[in-house]
């Protein structure tokens, strides 16, 4: 899968069903995943993967991917979100967590990400969008071992992988 893939699915008639998109370890960019997500093709879409996509060069997936997500009309029915090893930051998720696209996320994998630190872990546990997330893996991120142990208080029933 790679940029221009993801561009084809933007305004295929084939797409419109697409539940599961599996992108790990591919060539797409927040170029790529910005179309795709401003498309009517993620109506429906309840799986992503984009993990393994740390940004080189302003190349990879970052804050714009999540951006795009927070404000997308279509991006909506999120249940699984797996952004590990890329280069989105608490900045980008801040955003993504304000929005009401969050409302059905259930498993969140963020870990392996070095922007990402208590200042996430604080939105994690102050967003109402937030309600149906039931485990969230956050190991190897800036993250501190008191903000983990707010959070997993604050939250009894999430399950932290850290």
């Amino acid at each position: 899968v790679s940029d221009s893939s993801l561009l084809a699915m933007s305004v295929s008639d084939f797409m419109i069903k697409l539940k599961v998109l599996n992108c790990m370890g591919n060539r797409v960019t927040d170029k790529g995943l910005q179309a795709l997500i401003a498309s009517k093709n993620v109506l429906e879409l309840e799986e992503l993967d984009v993990s393994e996509h740390i940004l080189k060069r302003n190349e990879g997936v970052g804050d714009q991917t999540l951006r795009a997500m927070a404000f997308s009309n279509y991006f909506r029915n999120i249940r699984v979100l797996n952004l590990r090893s890329t280069g989105v930051s608490s900045k980008g998720l801040i955003e993504l967590f304000a929005s009401y696209n969050c409302r059905r996320l259930e498993v969140l994998r963020i870990s392996n990400n070095k922007f990402i630190n208590d200042i996430s872990i604080l939105a994690l546990m102050e967003n109402e969008n937030l309600g149906n997330l039931k485990k969230v893996y956050i190991n190897d991120t800036m993250a501190t071992p008191e903000a983990i142990e707010n959070l997993k208080k604050h939250k009894p029933l999430l399950d932290v992988i850290y």
